[in-house]
């Protein structure tokens, strides 16, 4: 494989998925979303499955559906907490390009319903998990972009530009 994919990374609400399709379509590459992805094999949407089975047992498979990712030319959307997994983030950084759709608390608590589970650990609130992950994504990303009240299609047209003007794929 080689460095063909652009990976969406961010917060539950960042826009990895709307982002995503944008890209997508602009570019022509396929689109996946590894949260549909899961949902496809496991019959659980994410929430559901970490009600069920709790968030470990989510951070295992969401990992294991990633590390059997085996795509080239792709737009890939991951889950938020994609990032807690080291073999994971290098495994689709080895694969492409990482984009950290950076957003705002006050933004992402706006748009996070309120009875959505997110994959927290120990019971931390959405701001906490908000402060542990913030280090994780800038860690992992490879362009970083401030998403505060851009339209979605403005986030993508950024993208797209700064990876055309840079040569990176």
């Amino acid at each position: 494989m080689n460095k063909s994919n652009i990976i969406m990374i961010g917060m539950p609400s960042s826009g990895k998925t709307t982002v995503g399709s944008l890209l997508s379509d602009k570019t022509g590459k396929s689109f996946l979303d590894t949260d549909h992805l899961l949902q496809s094999i496991t019959g659980l949407s994410p929430r559901d499955y970490v009600i069920s089975h709790g968030l470990e047992k989510f951070l295992e498979i969401q990992e294991k559906v990633i590390m059997d990712l085996s795509v080239e030319n792709s737009i890939i959307a991951t889950g938020g907490g994609v990032i807690y997994s080291k073999e994971a983030m290098e495994h689709l950084k080895k694969n492409g390009i990482v984009v950290y759709l950076k957003t705002d608390f006050e933004i992402l608590e706006n748009r996070v319903a309120q009875d959505r589970k997110l994959a927290r650990k120990d019971g931390k609130s959405f701001y906490d998990t908000y402060l542990e992950r913030i280090p994780l994504y800038e860690n992992y990303g490879d362009i970083l972009i401030e998403c505060k009240e851009k339209p979605s299609s403005e986030i993508s047209e950024e993208i797209l530009n700064i990876i055309q003007s840079d040569n990176i794929l």
